[in-house]
């Protein structure tokens, strides 16, 4: 699955847990959501949570690739990437932010894990 679908779905899944007034029914979107991303590669989860940090501004598009390699060191685990995605209240925004400051920097999302990085 692309990348820019990946993120796509859990946009969607975030957004609609954010808006849920039922807790029930809000942790039944956010299981769903963990189930969906820890199905991913490992890659996908780095490159998620990178997306996510880019969005917050922890980084720029310059430094992002080093900041792929650092996510995968960090968390070690895609679990442990997944899990603290899992803990942003705001991660929808996030990945939006992060879509678009790689748009502006010309920067496909697709290509991200194929022409920029070796994957772990």
């Amino acid at each position: 699955m692309q990348l820019s679908k990946i993120i796509e779905r859990v946009i969607a899944l975030a957004e609609q847990a954010r808006n849920e007034a039922d807790g029930g029914a809000r942790s039944r979107i956010r299981e769903e959501m963990r189930a969906f991303l820890e199905d991913k590669r490992a890659a996908d989860a780095y490159m998620l949570i990178t997306v996510m940090y880019l969005g917050r501004g922890d980084f720029g598009t310059a430094g992002m690739m080093d900041s792929y390699q650092d996510m995968s060191d960090t968390f070690s685990t895609p679990q442990r990437a997944v899990r603290q995605m899992l803990e942003k209240s705001n991660l929808h925004e996030y990945l939006r932010a992060g879509l678009e400051k790689l748009s502006r920097a010309g920067i496909e999302v697709d290509t991200l894990l194929t022409s920029h990085v070796d994957t772990p």
